[in-house]
């Protein structure tokens, strides 16, 4: 059995504006629903308002990471996937292994939207 997720609702966790606006940008053109947090604190109150179908967020955030966002999404909303993105020294097997469905080192080489029309395809 093939399940296709029909993503239209993509929250961007990144504490950069400005690469949370370029990635907005994208995301915008693509035609998806963008939702912003600077934070995994924020991130999880957007979460529980609205329909979010997929999170894209950094690692390295003040209040709570990237980390700890993907271990509360795995645990309370596991079938929301998390692409996770970072500019840092971190494990991308590590990363996988805690439940990211998919890993981006910035600076990106490939754009966010090739990433996300993947993970819908998937």
């Amino acid at each position: 059995m093939i399940i296709l997720i029909m993503v239209k609702n993509i929250l961007i966790v990144e504490d950069d504006a400005d690469l949370r606006s370029v990635i907005r940008e994208q995301l915008d053109g693509a035609g998806y629903n963008v939702l912003e947090a600077a934070n995994g604190q924020i991130a999880l109150k957007i979460i529980a308002d609205q329909q979010v179908d997929l999170i894209i967020t950094d690692i390295d955030m003040p209040i709570k990471n990237g980390l700890e966002l993907l271990e509360e999404v795995k645990r309370d909303n596991a079938g929301i996937p998390v692409v996770v993105m970072t500019g840092g020294n971190h494990s991308e097997k590590l990363i996988l292994e805690a439940g990211a469905s998919a890993f981006v080192q910035k600076p990106f080489l490939t754009d966010i939207g090739t990433i996300v029309r993947k993970m819908a395809a998937a």
